[in-house]
């Protein structure tokens, strides 16, 4: 399982990272991506992309003139343009454990309710 998670992630910060740091953002490209894979692993190759573009940010910054902030601000704008993506994205992740907790609770009241009448 772990290969197997380890694989997905890597092909998902791949293909990330054709289109997530572009100029413009498609929404639709982000969705029809995060759809593709678990949502942990979503939130995990987005967080690994944001850390190279800071990364990059902080080397071009040491490199050129360390008070030029503009790389710094455009590590922080590929964040912020995608905000209502990813609120949309933590109320889904939000709902479905949500959705997995009442099921477990159910199936745990139907397993003690059926040992206690038998």
């Amino acid at each position: 399982m772990k290969v197997s998670l380890t694989l997905l992630l890597t092909d998902a910060v791949t293909e990330m990272n054709t289109f997530y740091l572009a100029d413009e953002l498609d929404i639709g490209v982000f969705l029809d991506w995060s759809d593709k894979y678990p949502a942990q692993l979503v939130v995990v190759a987005v967080q690994i992309i944001w850390t190279q573009s800071v990364d990059k940010a902080l080397t071009t910054m040491t490199e050129g003139d360390p008070d030029d902030q503009t790389p710094m601000n455009d590590a922080i704008g590929y964040v912020l343009r995608g905000l209502e993506v990813w609120l949309t994205l933590y109320c889904k992740i939000c709902l479905l454990l949500s959705e997995r907790n009442a099921n477990i609770l159910s199936l745990n009241l139907f397993i003690g309710v059926t040992c206690f009448v038998n």
